[in-house]
C-alpha cells in the first residue's frame, strides 16, 4: 500500500468521531509546541496547508528514532464511551496476570450509593486496583495541588505513592 493512502484508509476506517474544541495538552511556547497548535487548528477548521502535510509526513512511525517509537508501545486510548473504557481496562488487567484487588467503593451523601454510574458522574460500586496499573483523573479534584483532569499516575505498593 502506498504511504499516501494510509491516512485516507485510516480515516475511512473510523466508525465515529469526537470533536475536541479546547487546547488542553499542547501548551508551551517553543517552536514545536506552537507549530503543533497551528497544525491542529488548521485540521480543526479543515484548512490544512502543504507545510502541515510536510510536518505530518516527518512523523511516520517508520521514520522515528527508536526512543520515540518506543513511546507508542503502550498507547493512551481516547474512548467515546465509559463502556469502552471499562472493556479496555478490564482486558489490560486480565492480560497482566497480576493479582487485582477489588475494593468496594464507599459513596457518601444523600442517595449517592443508589445512583447509576452516569448520574453519579462515573462513581463505580467497586474499584479494581493492581500494582503497576496506570490511573488518570477524569475531573479536577484539587487544582492547587495538581490533581486535575488528565493527571496520570501508577498504582504502587504504597497507595500514597501513586502520583
Amino acid at each position: 500500500m502506498l504511504e499516501t493512502n494510509k491516512g485516507r484508509d485510516a480515516y475511512l476506517a473510523l466508525a465515529e468521531s469526537i470533536t475536541l474544541n479546547r487546547i488542553m495538552r499542547q501548551r508551551g511556547e517553543d517552536e514545536n509546541a506552537r507549530r503543533l497548535r497551528e497544525l491542529l487548528e488548521h485540521m480543526r477548521v479543515n484548512e490544512v496547508s502543504d507545510e502541515d502535510v510536510e510536518l505530518l509526513n516527518t512523523r511516520f512511525l517508520d521514520h522515528l528514532p527508536p526512543e520515540q517509537k518506543a513511546t507508542f508501545d503502550d498507547p493512551i486510548y481516547l474512548c467515546p464511551t465509559n463502556e469502552l473504557v471499562d472493556r479496555i481496562n478490564h482486558e489490560h488487567l486480565a492480560a497482566s496476570n497480576k493479582p487485582v484487588l477489588i475494593v468496594p467503593a464507599m459513596h457518601t451523601g444523600a442517595g449517592a450509593s443508589k445512583e447509576s454510574d452516569d448520574n453519579a458522574e462515573g462513581l463505580q460500586p467497586k474499584i479494581l486496583l493492581m500494582e503497576g496499573a496506570k490511573v488518570m483523573f477524569t475531573r479536577n479534584l484539587w487544582t492547587a495541588q495538581g490533581l486535575t483532569n488528565g493527571t496520570m499516575g501508577v498504582i504502587g505498593t504504597n497507595p500514597f505513592d501513586c502520583f
